[in-house]
């Protein structure tokens, strides 16, 4: 029998070789020591690899996030004058990624050995800027300009985010428990900081009532005006509201629960808008 000119077998595609090498690549420049990656299951929906950080380079942590890793032969053909590359992305891949809170999508370029990535949340915003909406939109693709790339500072970048996201949803467990809002309603508050989450509502609730959005805003979450002042003056902020106030204005999540204070670029646009 001749066993090297059989053909009635499965294909090993191009395709199958090429997700093969950029794992292997990615593995090789990933784990240095700070982190652990692994491969998911044989059934998965967007998700090839898990990335999990080693503290002090050698405890497990099970801090991680979640990535998608695409292959391209050719980087010339989605390269921009601005040395960003376009990418089509599947806007149900997204959304699934998005459900949860760390997700990143990674892109590999063999001709020119090449790794580029950007996290799921900040995909979404930028279709959002452009009046595309992933949670109900029709479209089923998006493009997505790439531009940051792997290497030594982003990792040590991203060993850094790992660790200040998972020790904030810890944080967020640990202090959040039901809060009254007003008097018609109970909610979750996973603000950390409610002086922070004051100033954050101050900005946005002004940006959406400048808008003309705010009966918007209280058809979205249900709540009352009179609920919607409470929070403002506490500085609660409950996942109800926080999934409102998104669906409507662009915002970084760890801004509202009071995680980091408001950019001096933010604060400067407050001013304005109380001259």
């Amino acid at each position: 029998m001749d066993f090297f000119n059989r053909t009635n077998l499965p294909e090993v595609t191009q395709e199958h070789q090429q997700e093969w090498k950029s794992i292997r690549k990615f593995k090789e420049i990933m784990e240095d020591g700070r982190f652990i990656v692994r491969e998911e299951g044989k059934i998965d929906f967007g998700i090839d690899l898990t990335l999990e950080v080693l503290l002090n380079n050698k405890y497990a942590s099970n801090y991680k996030i979640n990535i998608q890793i695409k292959d391209k032969l050719n980087s010339e053909t989605i390269k921009n004058n601005d040395l960003t590359y376009s990418y089509k992305l599947p806007i149900k891949t997204i959304n699934y990624l998005l459900n949860s809170p760390n997700s990143i999508v990674v892109l590999y370029f063999e001709d020119v050995d090449k790794f580029v990535w950007e996290w799921a949340e900040i995909i979404k915003n930028d279709a959002y800027r452009k009046g595309i909406h992933f949670d109900n939109t029709r479209q089923e693709t998006y493009t997505y300009r790439f531009s940051k790339s792997i290497d030594g500072n982003m990792k040590k970048g991203l060993y850094k985010e790992i660790i200040t996201r998972s020790e904030l949803i810890k944080s967020i467990n640990k202090r959040s428990g039901l809060r009254e809002v007003g008097n018609e309603s109970f909610d979750l508050n996973i603000s950390i900081n409610s002086d922070c989450t004051k100033k954050a509502l101050k900005f946005y609730m002004r940006k959406i009532r400048k808008k003309g959005m705010l009966e918007q805003l209280m058809i979205i979450t249900q709540y009352s005006p009179k609920e919607l002042t409470i929070a403002l003056q506490d500085g609660i902020i409950t996942s109800r509201l926080a999934d409102g106030i998104i669906e409507i204005e662009p915002i970084d999540l760890q801004v509202l629960i009071g995680a980091r204070n408001l950019s001096v670029l933010e604060l400067n646009e407050l001013y304005e808008m109380e001259d």
